[in-house]
């Protein structure tokens, strides 16, 4: 790699930047430089540029359009975001433009020649300092993931994969401190599109902090959650699954609507029937029907109950609708299984 560009509006950022790139000791490298993603793309097309290092918030064009444009036009091009904890929701975005790496203001010297020792593939002493995106939605989802089915007992190992992510990723403690509030603004944000509004505390001395303290902190505001979470559904349900379930196999002679379970479980309606077909392998109208037709069944064996009233305690007020789903289901009919039964 020789050619680096280098893309911010601010000319001073910009200067610094560049020096730190023309200070890398390991290899020469060209240094091309643009104001904003409109430049970036004409210097692209005239040079054969390895690396661009680009700001997010430009003029004319950004820096998620910038990446947009480089993941289309040059995709052997490898692109870094250099952006401030503000703009950490648009850099993730970047990742599905083949962005996989982000440095977060201020940058410094190290900074820029870890990041050059990784795109040439030379080895450094020095530990690399990259923030991997990828890494980090991963984990975020994985964290949303147990908090939101509590589960309790996978959450110290999800929280022992975040202090590794921010080990291995090399970030000064100032920076570990910004990314621990994204991470709890972000949480927030997420538990937020569930119909949950989870109270986080943002301190602002983190960056005083030693790591490990910072660790603990966060670990305590994840905790805080939890509680708050096991309050809202009266500490009754593990998993918020677990507790619809439970509410259909109660109510399986009632019609209630989707929207109803999902309301109680603190989810909209379309993400509920998502995540619900996901965790159950079958639709919420397929689990209401299996487990009436499941009753059903059960009631049958009882000699005195009589099949309209079955009919009805299920759910069904058509009994012409009720025998063609209980024959479909079980291939055949009430009055067939009864006999079989040697139930008159």
């Amino acid at each position: 790699m020789n050619k680096v560009l280098v893309v911010d509006d601010e000319f001073i950022i910009r200067k610094g930047i560049t020096k730190m790139v023309e200070q890398f000791s390991r290899r020469q490298m060209d240094v091309y430089t643009a104001g904003n993603g409109l430049e970036a793309l004409a210097l692209l097309r005239k040079h054969d540029i390895q690396l661009v290092l680009t700001d997010i918030r430009m003029p004319k064009m950004n820096g998620l359009e910038l990446c947009e444009s480089i993941h289309a036009e040059y995709p052997s091009t490898q692109v870094v975001i250099i952006s401030g904890h503000d703009d950490f929701n648009y850099a993730k975005q970047a990742m599905r433009y083949g962005v996989r790496d982000y440095l977060l203001k201020p940058v410094l010297p190290d900074d820029i020649f870890s990041v050059l020792d990784r795109y040439t593939d030379e080895q450094s002493e020095q530990k690399p300092v990259h923030f991997s995106l990828s890494d980090y939605e991963s984990w975020m989802e994985l964290l949303e993931e147990v908090l939101w089915k509590l589960e309790k007992d996978r959450i110290p190992e999800v929280l022992a994969m975040w202090g590794e992510l921010c080990e291995k990723s090399g970030l000064r403690n100032e920076q570990i401190a910004q990314l621990q509030i994204e991470s709890l603004v972000n949480i927030k944000k997420r538990l937020s599109k569930r119909s949950f509004q989870a109270q986080v505390n943002l301190p602002d001395d983190l960056k005083t902090l030693e790591v490990r303290d910072m660790l603990r902190q966060f670990t305590g505001q994840i905790m805080s959650i939890v509680e708050q979470l096991e309050n809202m559904r009266g500490a009754k349900f593990k998993n918020p699954f677990e507790e619809a379930k439970a509410f259909i196999d109660a109510n399986l002679a009632e019609e209630i609507t989707l929207d109803e379970v999902a309301q109680r479980v603190g989810m909209s309606s379309t993400y509920f029937s998502y995540l619900f077909k996901k965790e159950s392998k079958e639709t919420f109208v397929q689990y209401r029907i299996r487990k009436r037709m499941e009753k059903a069944k059960e009631l049958m064996e009882i000699p005195h109950y009589r099949i309209i009233d079955i009919c009805q305690d299920v759910g069904y007020a058509d009994y012409p609708h009720f025998t063609k789903t209980f024959k479909k289901f079980y291939g055949y009919s009430p009055s067939e299984y009864r006999a079989k039964m040697g139930i008159a």
